[in-house]
């Protein structure tokens, strides 16, 4: 198997939403939204977001999908986001997600980007260690953060810093 990590043009918005849908449907609380609202997206909203999307590709197969979001403005634009980060459950411990964290922190400091910041319910133990393992640091917890499946959680605010150059 040969993973590669790449974007999708515009016209492969429909690999993304069925990749995203697959992943709030299986993991709920890793995602702030739900499988409905996602279902109700249009396909400009889609093509719109997909440039800040890379996918783990297994042949023609998206696999895993990860995000970001580089903040705007002089104050900000330091700094992005690491959101939608998902690998299909049949390819976990495969280090795919790995490959998908480490391919945003290569590609940060080419942006200007010196600091990635996420946001990870504290349920989801195996993808806090995964962010440690790569240089994250937790921050902060933020009390009843996300709401999923009836329930408030708590997220876990980590962040990496680019090495100084």
């Amino acid at each position: 198997m040969s993973i590669i990590i790449q974007q999708l043009p515009p016209q492969s918005w429909q690999t993304y939403r069925t990749i995203r849908l697959e992943a709030i449907k299986t993991d709920p609380q890793a995602f702030c939204a739900t499988y409905q609202e996602e279902l109700e997206r249009t396909e400009s909203q889609w093509c719109n977001f997909l440039p800040n999307m890379w996918f783990a590709m297994d042949n023609d197969q998206a696999v895993g999908m990860i995000g970001l979001l580089q903040d705007t403005g002089s104050a900000g634009r330091h700094r992005a986001h690491l959101v939608s980060f998902w690998v299909k459950p049949t390819y976990r411990g495969q280090k795919i997600g790995k490959q998908l964290v480490h391919h945003l922190q290569q590609l940060a400091p080419e942006r200007g980007i010196k600091k990635i910041y996420l946001h990870v319910t504290i349920t989801q133990k195996n993808a806090v260690r995964l962010y440690e393992s790569l240089g994250f640091t937790k921050v902060g917890i933020l009390k009843n953060n996300t709401y999923c499946n009836g329930s408030y959680l708590d997220t876990c605010l980590m962040e990496w810093h680019a090495p100084l150059t």
